[in-house]
């Protein structure tokens, strides 16, 4: 999935869970920028998982502090997870 396809779905989540659309910039720190508390946190990674079809673990999840955080990590999964296996 392109870098702008990822952004758009990532921006919209946000918004869905009560973020000013206009607050959302690739920099926004999820939590100093854009308000985010911990559930929020916790039900944005869900919303991505389910929009994206992709699992994220606890670990992955602590580094998403950001828009671009996030955005790199979608695509880091779902090049994981395209990827054909060479077995």
């Amino acid at each position: 999935m392109e870098p702008s396809q990822v952004k758009d779905i990532l921006t919209r989540i946000l918004v869905e869970i009560g973020v000013a659309q206009s607050s959302i910039t690739d920099n926004a720190n999820f939590s100093t920028d854009l308000g985010l508390d911990s559930l929020d946190v916790a039900e944005l990674v869900m919303k991505i998982e389910s929009n994206f079809g992709i699992s994220i673990s606890a670990e992955s999840s602590e580094r998403m502090a950001s828009f671009s955080d996030a955005v790199s990590t979608i695509q880091q999964l779902q090049n994981l997870q395209n990827k054909p296996n060479d077995e």
